[in-house]
C-alpha cells in the first residue's frame, strides 16, 4: 500500500540497541502505518477543519506557546502536528517507523510547521532534553514490555513537574471488540467480510485508507496488550507519578482509586452493550499523570515561590468546589469524598444540600431552645485537610448542649468572600451571633481579583477570580461580580493577581527558611526584631487595612443586633517563634464597636509550650490539625462562656448584669 523503499530513502534511522520494539509490528505499520490517510492534502485538512484533541479535553490546557513536547510513537504525525498547528507548542516526535515518520514530514511541510520528527525507538533513542509533556497514544501496547515502555517515559523524557498522557487498551473493554472478529475469522469470514463488519460498526470515518488503517490496527494486529488502570497505578507510583484524570471517570477529579477501579470493571458490559447496537467501542483508556516530588510543584515567579501543594507533592485541587458568580466559587452541594491528606492518611468531606460543608441539613428558623453560631472564615475555619466531626465546629456542638453552629467558612476565601457569603446564606438562618474569623493573609486577598489555583483535571495553574470590594470615599464597592470562570495562568509575570508578596525581604525569609538549623536561625533572629510577615498591618491607615476595617463593619451593619466576635487566625510560626503583633493592634481596636469582641487564641496555643506545634500540620501543611481543633475548640469555649453582651438592640455594653446575657448558652 505504502512504497517502503522511497520513504526509507528519506530517513535516517536511530533504531538499535536493547529494545523491546517488537519488529512484527514494525513490518505490520510498515505496510499501513496506523492513522494514515490516503494523501498529504487530506491531512492537512483534517488537522485545519478539526480539532484532533477535542476528545483529550485534559491535555489541551497544558498545551501552549513555549512548553516542549514530545510524542512517542508519533505514527504519521496526526497529533504532533495538530498541537504545533493549534497551540504553538515546540514538538518532537518520534516513531520506530520510517514510513510514518516520512509522511509526518511531509505534512509538517505542507502547513508550513517547524515540528521535529525523527525515526527512533522509544527504548534507545537519546535525548539530554526533559519535556513539560509526553505523549504516547496507543503505543506501549504494542512493544514486548508495556510496563517498561512507561518507565522510560516517566523516567528518562520527562521533566520534574511534567505531564504524562497515556493511552492504553483497556483488558476489560478490548477484549469483546476482538472476541468478536475472532469468532468471525473462526467462522470462515474473510478479510474483505471482517472489513465490511467493522466499517459498519466504525461509520463515523469515511476516507478509505484512514478507515483500512484503523481496521487493520484494530482487527488484524500482530501483537497488543491489554491493561486495566489498577495494573498500571504501581508503575505510576514506583516512577513517581501522581495520577491528575482519566478517561474512566470522564477526567472528573480523583478522589478515590477504589471508585476509578469499579468503573473500570464496567468497560466489559459496555463493550458487549455497543457490539449488541452495532456501534463502535475502541476499548481505549487515556490518563494524565504528573511527575512528583515537592521541588517539581514550585514554581518561580517574580522572584517568589507560589505554594500550591504540600512538603510531598500533594496538588491541593478542591476537586469539591465549583464555579459561583457572586462569591467565586462555592462547595458544590451534595457531595461526599475521601480525600489524601499531607503526610499520609486520608479525610473525609461532605457537604449538604445548601453547599454548606456539614454532615447535617439546617432549617432556616432556629429550633425550639437552640442557641446557634453563624462561622465565617476561611480554610483554617474550614477544617482543610480534617474531616468533619474533627472540626472545632462540630466539637463544640458535641460539649455544649443546645449549642449549634453552622460554619460557613470556605477554603481560600478572603474576608471580602465571607461578608458576601454571610449577607446571601448566613442571613437566611436565623442564629444569635456571629464568629468572623479572619486569617492573617486575608488583608491581601481582599485587594485582589484573583488568586492563584489548581485545575483538578489537569493539574495546571490557574487565576481563580474572586469579587473584589474598593473602598473609596468612605464607601465599599463592590466590583468583579459577576465573577469570571476560571481561567489558566499563562504569564504569572502579566497577572499580577496574586496576593503572595515578593520583596528583598520576602525573598530573603524564603532562603533563609530552607538553609539547615533555619529554625535556630529563626529563633536567633526574631528574638533581635520580631518578623512581620504581613506589614500591612503596622499602620492602622494603609489602604488594606481600611479595606479590611471596612468589610468587617459592613458584617456588624448586616448582624444588626447580634454579637460578632473577631477571632484572627495564624499559621505555626507564630507559636514557634517570637513574631510580630501588630495584627493583634488592628483587630483589638474595633472592641470599641457596640456588642464587637475580639478574642486572642496565640495565649491559648502558646501555653502549651512545645506542644504548641502539634496543632498545625507542620511540616507537611500549615493548617490546623484534628488536635489544633481541639485547642482551639477549647479556647473558644473557654472565651465564649466568658463574654457578656447587651440584651438590647444596637445598645453599647453594660455592667448592669440585668441587661447582660452569656454568649453561650
Amino acid at each position: 500500500m505504502v512504497d517502503a523503499n522511497s520513504a526509507v530513502s528519506q530517513v535516517e534511522t536511530h533504531v538499535g540497541g536493547p529494545s523491546y520494539a517488537n519488529p512484527d509490528v514494525l513490518e505490520f505499520y510498515k505496510t499501513l502505518p496506523f492513522n494514515y490517510r490516503e494523501t498529504v492534502e487530506s491531512s492537512v485538512q483534517a488537522i485545519r477543519e478539526t480539532d484532533l484533541l477535542s476528545a483529550y479535553p485534559v491535555l489541551k490546557p497544558l498545551l501552549r506557546r513555549g512548553v516542549t513536547v514530545l510524542d512517542v510513537g508519533c505514527g504519521s504525525g496526526w497529533l504532533s502536528n495538530a498541537i504545533t498547528f493549534r497551540h504553538r507548542a515546540t514538538v518532537t516526535g518520534i516513531d520506530f517507523n520510517p514510513i510514518a515518520v516520512a509522511r509526518a514530514r511531509e505534512i509538517a511541510r505542507a502547513m508550513n510547521l517547524q515540528t521535529h520528527f525523527e525515526v527512533a525507538d522509544l527504548f534507545t533513542y537519546q535525548t539530554e532534553e526533559r519535556f513539560d509533556v509526553v505523549v504516547s497514544i496507543g503505543v506501549a501496547h504494542h512493544t514486548n514490555n508495556c510496563e517498561a515502555a512507561l518507565r522510560r517515559i516517566f523516567h528518562h523524557f520527562l521533566k520534574p513537574g511534567g505531564h504524562a498522557f497515556i493511552g492504553l487498551y483497556h483488558s476489560h473493554g478490548r477484549r469483546p471488540l476482538l472476541e468478536h472478529f475472532q469468532q468471525m475469522k473462526r467462522r470462515g469470514a474473510t478479510e474483505q467480510e471482517m472489513f465490511d463488519r467493522y466499517c459498519h460498526l466504525h461509520s463515523q470515518l469515511t476516507d478509505q485508507t484512514h478507515l483500512r488503517s484503523w481496521f487493520r490496527d484494530q482487527v488484524l494486529h500482530p501483537h497488543e496488550t491489554q491493561h486495566t488502570l489498577e495494573q498500571i497505578m504501581p508503575v505510576l507510583q514506583g516512577s513517581g507519578m501522581t495520577l491528575v484524570s482519566t478517561s474512566i471517570n470522564k477526567f472528573e477529579s480523583v478522589t478515590s482509586l477504589a471508585s476509578l477501579y469499579a468503573q473500570e470493571r464496567k468497560y466489559h458490559e459496555i463493550a458487549i452493550q455497543r457490539l449488541n447496537e452495532n456501534r463502535y467501542f475502541p476499548g481505549f483508556f487515556v490518563f494524565l499523570a504528573r511527575k512528583g516530588g515537592a521541588a517539581a510543584h514550585v514554581k518561580k515567579a517574580r522572584g517568589r515561590s507560589l505554594r500550591l501543594i504540600d512538603k510531598e507533592g500533594l496538588l491541593d485541587t478542591k476537586p469539591y468546589i465549583e464555579h459561583h458568580s457572586t462569591f467565586g466559587y462555592r462547595y458544590i452541594p451534595s457531595l461526599k469524598m475521601a480525600l489524601p491528606k499531607p503526610g499520609g492518611g486520608w479525610y473525609h468531606i461532605q457537604i449538604n444540600s445548601q453547599g454548606i460543608r456539614s454532615d447535617r441539613e439546617y432549617s432556616f428558623e432556629k429550633p425550639k431552645g437552640v442557641h446557634r453560631i453563624v462561622v465565617c472564615g476561611d480554610s483554617m475555619a474550614a477544617g482543610q485537610f480534617v474531616s468533619n466531626e474533627h472540626r472545632f465546629s462540630e466539637v463544640l456542638e458535641r460539649r455544649v448542649s443546645g449549642l449549634e453552629v453552622i460554619n460557613l467558612a470556605l477554603e481560600g476565601s478572603g474576608t471580602d468572600q465571607q461578608l458576601l457569603l454571610y449577607e446571601q446564606v448566613g442571613l437566611r438562618y436565623e442564629h444569635d451571633f456571629v464568629v468572623l474569623m479572619p486569617f492573617l493573609q486575608n488583608i491581601r486577598r481582599n485587594m485582589v481579583a484573583a488568586r492563584e489555583a489548581i485545575d483538578p483535571r489537569t493539574g495546571q495553574r490557574l487565576l481563580r477570580p474572586k469579587p473584589l470590594y474598593k473602598y473609596f470615599d468612605g464607601k465599599l464597592v463592590l466590583h468583579n461580580v459577576p465573577v469570571p470562570k476560571e481561567v489558566s495562568v499563562v504569564d504569572n509575570e502579566a497577572s499580577g493577581g496574586t496576593d503572595a508578596r515578593c520583596s528583598w525581604l520576602d525573598r530573603l525569609k524564603t532562603r533563609v527558611s530552607t538553609t539547615p538549623g533555619a529554625a535556630l536561625l529563626k529563633r536567633a533572629l526574631y528574638t533581635v526584631v520580631p518578623w512581620e510577615p504581613f506589614s500591612e498591618y503596622r499602620d492602622p491607615h494603609s489602604k488594606e487595612w481600611l479595606l479590611m476595617d471596612a468589610i468587617i463593619r459592613r458584617f456588624k451593619e448586616l448582624a444588626a443586633n447580634r454579637p460578632l466576635v473577631l477571632v484572627p487566625t495564624f499559621y505555626s510560626n507564630y507559636v514557634r517563634f517570637r513574631m510580630a503583633r501588630n495584627y493583634w493592634d488592628r483587630y483589638a481596636s474595633l472592641a470599641t464597636l457596640p456588642n464587637v469582641f475580639v478574642i486572642d487564641l496565640l495565649p491559648h496555643f502558646r501555653r502549651l509550650g512545645r506542644e504548641a506545634v502539634r496543632c498545625f500540620q507542620d511540616p507537611h501543611d500549615m493548617h490546623f490539625s484534628s488536635y489544633g481543633h481541639l485547642v482551639l475548640a477549647d479556647a473558644l469555649q473557654s472565651e465564649l462562656t466568658q463574654l457578656t453582651v447587651s440584651s438590647r438592640p444596637n445598645d453599647q455594653r453594660r455592667e448592669d448584669s440585668s441587661t447582660q446575657s452569656s454568649v453561650l448558652p
